[in-house]
C-alpha cells in the first residue's frame, strides 16, 4: 500500500470488506491507531491513559493491563533511570 495516498486506502478497505460479506472467509480490517483510539466503546470504557512525556507534553496510551478505568487498575508510573542512554552514547535531545 506504500504510494497510496489516505482515498486510495480507504477505497481499498472498503473493498475488503465488500468480499468479505460476500464470502464465508476469516477477515478483519486493520484499523489506524487514530481510529482505534477515537473507537466509542474503548473510549467509554476508558482504557485510554494519559502519561507525561520527559519533554512535558503527554501521551495517549492503552492501560496495561487493558482494563475499565472503573476497575482502578492503572500502569504505575515509573522514574526514568539516567545514564543508561548517555551511556550508550545517545544525548537528552535522543
Amino acid at each position: 500500500m506504500e504510494g497510496q495516498d489516505r482515498g486510495d486506502r480507504a477505497a481499498a478497505r472498503d473493498e475488503w470488506e465488500a468480499f468479505s460479506n460476500e464470502h464465508d472467509c476469516c477477515l478483519e480490517v486493520v484499523l489506524t491507531p487514530e481510529e482505534v483510539m477515537a473507537d466509542a466503546h474503548l473510549n467509554a470504557r476508558g482504557v485510554w491513559v494519559e502519561r507525561p512525556t520527559h519533554k512535558g507534553g503527554s501521551v495517549k496510551q492503552a492501560r496495561t493491563p487493558v482494563a475499565p478505568a472503573a476497575m482502578g487498575i492503572a500502569p504505575k508510573q515509573r522514574r526514568a533511570q539516567r545514564g543508561g542512554a548517555a551511556e550508550a552514547g545517545f544525548g537528552e535531545e535522543s
